[in-house]
């Protein structure tokens, strides 16, 4: 059972079709819907300074319920319980937790 303390959002990858004169569309792409997370920060470093523009590096690790798809190198947004965006993420790594059907990511 998973209790959450936040959510991420995944984004899509748009595709590109053609339609009936031969013009591009554009189809998706963007945040998907709220799948509901428990996260931890791993570690948060806001001492990044470039260009006089602050920065935060910071990793977390979360737990999610299995998902339909591989979440693997996708990038997503990751919201507190208020639903403030704590910010965008790489997915480094996804591991299934067959015993209580979760998945845990890594993202940085």
């Amino acid at each position: 059972m998973l209790i959450a303390n936040g959510n991420i959002k995944v984004k899509s990858e748009p595709t590109v079709t053609t339609d009936g004169d031969g013009n591009s569309v554009v189809t998706g792409g963007g945040y998907g819907s709220n799948i509901p997370c428990q996260y931890r920060a791993n570690a948060i470093n806001n001492i990044g300074v470039v260009q006089n523009n602050v920065f935060t590096l910071a990793t977390y690790s979360m737990l999610i319920d299995v998902q339909s798809f591989d979440l693997k190198g996708s990038t997503i947004q990751l919201y507190n319980a208020a639903a403030e965006l704590l910010g965008t993420y790489q997915v480094k790594r996804g591991d299934l937790l067959p015993h209580v059907e979760l998945i845990k990511l890594i993202v940085s």
